[in-house]
C-alpha cells in the first residue's frame, strides 16, 4: 500500500480498512482483505459512511450497511461506481477505505 494513500486515509477519520472488490453479477463488493475482516464482522448490519481513497488523490464516499457475502461481511458498492472499481478488479488491486458509522 502506498504511504501517501495511507496517510490521507488517516486525515479522513473513522475507522480505516484495507479492502478488494468482488463482482457479484451486475453489483460489486467491497471485501475487507484477512486482519480487517473484523472490523466489518463488528458492525454487522450497521449504516456506514465509507469514504474509498483511489489513485491520484479521488475519493468516492458512500452511505451503506455492512451485508453478508458467502458468509464474510462486506460493503455493497452503489452502481454508480461500477466504472471506477472495475479497474481495481480486473487488476486485483486493494484499495484503501475509511469507514464510519452512522447509526
Amino acid at each position: 500500500m502506498d504511504a501517501v494513500l495511507l496517510r490521507e486515509a488517516l486525515r479522513e477519520g473513522g475507522q480505516v480498512v484495507i479492502m478488494r472488490f468482488v463482482k457479484n453479477g451486475s453489483q460489486y463488493i467491497a471485501r475487507p482483505i484477512e486482519g480487517f475482516d473484523q472490523i466489518l464482522n463488528a458492525l454487522a448490519g450497521v449504516l456506514v459512511n465509507t469514504t474509498l481513497i483511489l489513485d491520484g488523490g479521488r475519493r468516492a464516499s458512500f452511505i451503506a450497511r455492512v451485508g453478508t457475502y458467502h458468509g464474510a461481511r462486506v460493503i455493497y458498492l452503489p452502481k454508480k461506481l461500477n466504472r471506477i472499481v472495475e479497474e481495481y478488479w480486473r487488476e486485483d488491486r486493494q484499495v484503501i477505505a475509511t469507514i464510519s458509522v452512522l447509526e
